[in-house]
């Protein structure tokens, strides 16, 4: 019930232990329930997770970055193009974080991590957890017709 308690659009701290050891701490951003979330789910729409995928907010405080799944939403808010299939989009930028600092703003989709392809948000966050203890990570990211690679310090 924490969740459902828990008013849309604040930002709440988890930390996620994986095989007994590995900790990944994480901000989440509750998100309001979608109305066709029951319908969703039982006829499998959505994007090859039950139909539950659709909306998901990532938000990686290592980064400085919230990113998105890739939806017809993001695609019109941010004019992506269709032949974009794969990745995470940038949503909002920390103002102090060294992803401002070069020129990564929302609408940027990020297509690989550290070498890796992102695909949707679930391999963002296996590539996020993975690169717990590394200092920097590689990041490799689509801005309209441009595509971008640089590195970015992890906090």
């Amino acid at each position: 019930y924490m969740v459902a308690d828990t008013i849309p659009g604040r930002q709440i701290p988890v930390t996620v232990i994986r095989d007994g050891g590995a900790r990944v701490d994480l901000t989440i951003v509750i998100e309001a329930q979608p109305e066709d979330l029951y319908t969703r789910a039982r006829s499998g729409s959505g994007s090859g997770s039950g139909g539950l995928d659709d909306g998901v907010t990532e938000v990686s405080s290592s980064l400085g970055l919230t990113v998105s799944t890739i939806d017809e939403a993001t695609r019109k808010k941010y004019s992506i193009s269709e032949q974009v299939t794969a990745g995470v989009v940038v949503t909002k930028v920390d103002t102090d974080s060294e992803a401002a600092e070069k020129g990564i703003t929302p609408g940027v989709v990020i297509l690989s991590l550290d070498r890796q392809p992102v695909k949707d948000i679930a391999s963002f966050r296996r590539i996020m957890k993975d690169s717990v203890g590394k200092d920097r990570v590689r990041v490799f990211f689509q801005r309209g017709e441009v595509s971008i690679q640089m590195m970015l310090d992890l906090k």
